[in-house]
C-alpha cells in the first residue's frame, strides 16, 4: 500500500510536466546522466588538489549545454565521473542496511513491533542525502537547501557539532560560489584548499554520524521519551 501511494504521487507530479513537453521531459533526466565531473564534487577537489601538488594536470570548462556547470577535464576524472555511480549507490545500501539492522527482528524482518521511530528515521535520511552528495560526480552549491529541513529535527548529543559543520560548510561555499567562482574557474590555489576544506568537513561529518550511531544505540529511544 506504501509503495503504491509513492508511485502514485510521484505520477500526479510528474505527468503535467511530461504531458506539456515529452521530449524536453526526458531530456531534463538525459542531460544529468550524461554529465562529467562538476567542479565542485568531492571528486574533483581531490583532483584539483593533485593539480596544486604539481602531480597532474587538468582543465576546467563548461559542461555542454549546461553553460553555468563548469567541469574538471582529465583521464582520471572521466574515469571518476564513471565509477561515482558505483561509489555512491554501495554506499547508500550501507546505510539503508544500518537503519534496517537497527530495527529487523532477530528474523530479519520487520514487525509491527519494531516500526522504526520517527527520531530514526530523520535521522538516517539525513545520513542519506550527506553521502549521496559527497558521493555523486556533482555537488551544485544549492544541494546544501537540503539539509536544512531536515537538520532541525535531528536529535543528536553533539547537536551544535552539527550546526557549527553546516555553518562552516555554508560559508565556504558561499566564498567558493558565487563570490570566487571565476578563480576557482581557473584553479586558483587558494581557492582549491577551501573547496577541499569544505568537502573534507562533510566527509568527516558523516564518518562521525555514522559512528556515532553504532556506538549510543541507545540515545534514540531517550530523545523519543524526552520529546514525547
Amino acid at each position: 500500500r506504501e509503495i503504491g501511494l509513492f508511485v502514485l504521487t510521484a505520477q500526479i507530479i510528474i505527468m503535467p510536466g511530461f504531458f506539456t513537453n515529452p521530449t524536453g521531459f526526458v531530456n531534463s533526466f538525459l542531460v544529468q546522466t550524461h554529465r562529467g565531473l562538476q567542479l565542485e564534487s568531492t571528486y574533483s577537489s581531490i583532483i584539483l588538489l593533485l593539480q596544486n601538488l604539481g602531480l597532474t594536470k587538468v582543465y576546467i570548462e563548461s559542461a555542454g549545454p549546461l553553460i553555468a556547470s563548469m567541469e574538471v577535464i582529465s583521464p582520471a576524472a572521466s574515469v571518476l565521473s564513471e565509477i561515482a555511480w558505483f561509489v555512491m549507490v554501495p554506499a547508500l545500501i550501507l546505510i539503508y542496511w544500518l537503519f534496517y539492522r537497527r530495527h529487523s527482528n532477530k528474523t530479519g524482518e520487520m514487525s509491527p513491533n519494531t516500526q522504526p521511530e520517527m527520531v530514526n528515521i530523520i535521522y538516517y535520511s539525513f545520513l542519506a542525502i550527506l553521502v549521496f552528495i559527497i558521493l555523486s560526480n556533482v555537488f551544485s552549491p544549492q544541494y546544501l537547501i537540503w539539509f536544512f529541513p531536515i537538520a532541525p529535527l535531528v536529535v543528536w548529543r553533539q547537536k551544535n557539532v552539527l550546526w557549527l559543520a553546516l555553518i562552516m560548510v555554508s560559508i565556504l561555499t558561499y566564498y567558493e560560489f558565487p563570490l570566487h567562482y571565476n578563480l576557482l574557474e581557473k584553479g586558483n590555489h587558494l581557492l582549491v584548499y577551501i573547496l577541499l576544506s569544505r568537502n573534507i568537513l562533510l566527509v568527516v561529518l558523516a564518518g562521525w554520524l555514522i559512528e556515532w550511531r553504532l556506538l549510543f544505540k541507545k540515545y534514540s529511544k531517550q530523545s523519543l521519551s524526552r520529546l514525547s
